[in-house]
C-alpha cells in the first residue's frame, strides 16, 4: 500500500480545495468591508468638509463707528450662533451615519 495512492491524493486535493475556497470567500467578504469602510470615510470627509466650510472665517470689515460696533457683534455672534447649530447638525448626520454603517458592517 502506497502513502500517495489516488484515493489519499483525492483527499488531500479535495481539502486543499475547500480551504481555497473558504480563503476566496474570506477576501471577498473583506474587500466588502473594506469598501465599506471606504463609502463611510469618504461620507465622513464630505460631512466634515461642510463643517469646515461652516465654520470658516468671515472677512466682514469692523467699522469704527461705536453705534456700528455693537449691532455689527451682536450680527456676529448671531451668525456664530446659527454656524454652531448648522454645524452640531452635520456632527449629528456623521455620528448617525457612522453608527449605521458600524452596525451595519457588524452584522455582515
Amino acid at each position: 500500500m502506497s502513502i500517495l495512492s489516488p484515493k489519499k491524493k483525492n483527499v488531500y486535493l479535495d481539502k486543499i480545495n475547500e480551504n481555497l475556497i473558504l480563503f476566496f470567500r474570506f477576501m471577498e467578504k473583506f474587500n466588502q468591508i473594506l469598501n465599506e469602510l471606504s463609502q463611510l470615510s469618504n461620507g465622513a470627509t464630505v460631512h466634515i468638509n461642510d463643517i469646515e466650510r461652516i465654520l470658516g472665517n468671515d472677512d466682514d470689515d469692523d467699522d469704527n463707528n461705536n453705534d456700528n460696533e455693537h449691532e455689527n457683534y451682536e450680527q456676529r455672534l448671531i451668525s456664530y450662533h446659527e454656524k454652531e447649530l448648522m454645524a452640531d447638525e452635520k456632527l449629528c448626520q456623521l455620528n448617525e451615519n457612522l453608527n449605521i454603517s458600524m452596525r451595519d458592517i457588524r452584522q455582515s
